[in-house]
């Protein structure tokens, strides 16, 4: 078993009916022993200024799955929930599932890079990462997690409270 972070985001619809159907659909790869953080708000960032606001957050869990067959998954749920196969970078999105961590691993190919690329940089990566695994250093890199958020860019976010419903609003 490989303990893994899975980052999610949903920027279009019923962001909180998206993250449910999502950790449900995950539940299977980690059953028992999957952990969510709370939920975020975040701004769109680097997409057109029409775009909604995030809600991300962290999955940790245990699976047998290789990388490429946990990534397999991940991308089949996406689809299965609406997003295209062939998606561009900086889109709205139903789902978004990026493997932040896969055990200790580096990983490098055409398809995959672990520790994620940009983690480093996206506090709504970072602060909800923190929240499970406060003293989790991402394989390759020398800095704690609390370094991380303290350099990575300014944006918006707010934590949400537990049990928050959804109320259409943004961070404006």
């Amino acid at each position: 078993m490989v303990l893994v972070y899975i980052a999610f985001g949903s920027n279009l619809g019923n962001r909180i009916d998206h993250v449910r159907q999502m950790t449900s659909e995950l539940e299977y790869i980690g059953g028992a022993t999957m952990r969510c953080s709370s939920l975020w708000l975040s701004e769109a960032t680097e997409m057109d200024s029409d775009a909604g606001d995030f809600v991300n957050g962290v999955i940790e869990l245990k699976t047998k799955l290789s990388a490429l067959a946990l990534l397999d998954r991940l991308q089949q749920i996406e689809v299965a929930m609406g997003r295209p196969a062939d998606h561009g970078f900086h889109t709205a999105r139903v789902i978004d599932l990026d493997i932040i961590c896969y055990g200790n691993q580096v990983i490098s190919t055409p398809r995959l890079t672990v520790p994620h690329p940009r983690a480093h940089e996206r506090a709504f990566v970072l602060n909800p990462l923190f929240e499970l695994a406060p003293e989790l250093k991402l394989p390759g890199l020398d800095q704690s997690l609390s370094e991380m958020i303290g350099k990575a860019p300014p944006m918006k976010i707010l934590q949400l409270p537990p049990n928050q419903a959804e109320k259409n609003g943004s961070l404006a």
